[in-house]
């Protein structure tokens, strides 16, 4: 786990989830390190995490390890000067649909005061249907162990939606989406702002014309004074 202090405590914490499909990707690689400098420059403290990828790690293992992370946080709250009733979730593309599960479930004891999703899924069983004209991806095999397309695919799919667990627990959500997104489609991110609109929720969207491709830029390791190494819970 990385961790951001800026030199003045900030009364927002932000956990980074990152992206790969679920099976590569690491905390300080693919298409999060940009999102590292704007955090920086709010001043928030930020947390960039690793969780078990899959095929070795199928789910929900990696959901498990998002869970892990805010409790392990939020237990050492003084010690990194965090408030753990203001901690929020930022997650894109799979990193978004682990942030938006958690989110979504925000259990007691791992809960989060928001979550902002970068084009990331809300509705599997939805999002699978346009890939079931073809056998399931490598995605879709490794991480999900779905290996045909039938009836109980489609109900770990819908045990894996974040859209199954919408309810009065769940925090406000940020919806980023780009309009011409050929990952995920534009149609998660406005299903997401109804079934919340629907349920009264604190919900907003930024939609962006094209693919976001300003959020798609991989980078290398990021060098950022105040960034720390911590290996000292699981593999995060």
């Amino acid at each position: 786990m990385h961790i951001f202090r800026p030199a003045k405590d900030h009364s927002l914490q932000v956990i980074l989830v990152h992206s790969g499909g679920w099976t590569p990707g690491s905390k300080t690689a693919n298409f999060v390190v940009p999102l590292f400098e704007p955090l920086t420059k709010t001043g928030y403290t930020w947390f960039t995490i690793d969780y078990r990828l899959a095929p070795q790690h199928p789910y929900p293992a990696a959901v498990e390890d998002v869970e892990s992370v805010i409790v392990f946080v939020k237990k050492h709250a003084r010690e990194y000067k965090v408030n753990p009733k203001r901690i929020a979730l930022m997650g894109e593309s799979a990193g978004g649909h682990l942030a938006n599960l958690v989110g979504a479930r925000n259990k007691p004891s791992a809960n989060v005061a928001a979550v902002v999703s970068f084009y990331g899924p809300i509705d599997m069983v939805k999002f699978s249907k346009r890939l079931q004209d073809k056998p399931p991806s490598d995605g879709m095999k490794s991480f999900f162990e779905i290996k045909q397309w039938d009836a109980a695919a489609m109900a770990k799919l819908r045990e894996a939606s974040p859209s199954t667990y919408l309810g009065h627990q769940t925090p406000p959500f940020l919806f980023i989406q780009g309009t011409a997104d050929t990952a995920v489609p534009y149609e998660q991110a406005t299903l997401a702002v109804r079934a919340l609109q629907e349920r009264s929720h604190s919900v907003r969207a930024d939609y962006r014309a094209g693919g976001c491709s300003r959020c798609h830029q991989p980078g290398k390791r990021s060098e950022i004074p105040g960034l720390q190494e911590r290996d000292d819970h699981l593999a995060v």
